[in-house]
């Protein structure tokens, strides 16, 4: 699903099929649904709403909002790495979810976890990568 990006221009919402759509939730948890409150007061009071600056503050919205989900994965990702090191020289069965030419990509269900295993990594042994079929 795409994410939303705060604009000046409603474009509505595809999903619902809305031509004109906004959504907010209570004005004390996000800086845009306190954007929301204040440009509802601004029409209600008939004031001009400056759009240019206000572009700049979605833009910003926007970004912190990508910025604070990357910043959460990451966390989730290095709890992940903090856990599974606990499991160091153990085996699991995982499943190959990728094939590149510089390693595969793994689930492991038992760690919750999935990642890189690396070509340097592999038993030694001859492999061949199918760049077509993208198999080893």
């Amino acid at each position: 699903m795409q994410r939303a990006e705060y604009k000046t221009k409603n474009k509505g919402h595809f999903g619902l099929r809305f031509d004109r759509y906004t959504h907010f939730t209570s004005p004390i948890r996000r800086y845009p649904d306190l954007l929301v409150h204040r440009m509802i007061i601004s029409i209600l009071n008939k004031d001009k709403i400056n759009t240019e600056s206000l572009e700049e503050v979605l833009e910003y919205c926007s970004q912190k909002e990508r910025d604070a989900e990357f910043a959460s994965k990451q966390v989730i990702q290095n709890l992940l790495c903090e856990y599974a090191n606990n499991f160091r020289g153990k085996n699991f069965s995982g499943f190959v979810t990728g094939v590149k030419d510089f390693g595969l990509f793994v689930d492991i269900p038992d760690l919750f976890t999935s990642g890189l295993l690396h070509v340097n990594d592999l038993p030694d042994d001859f492999y061949r990568y199918n760049a077509r079929n993208k198999t080893p």
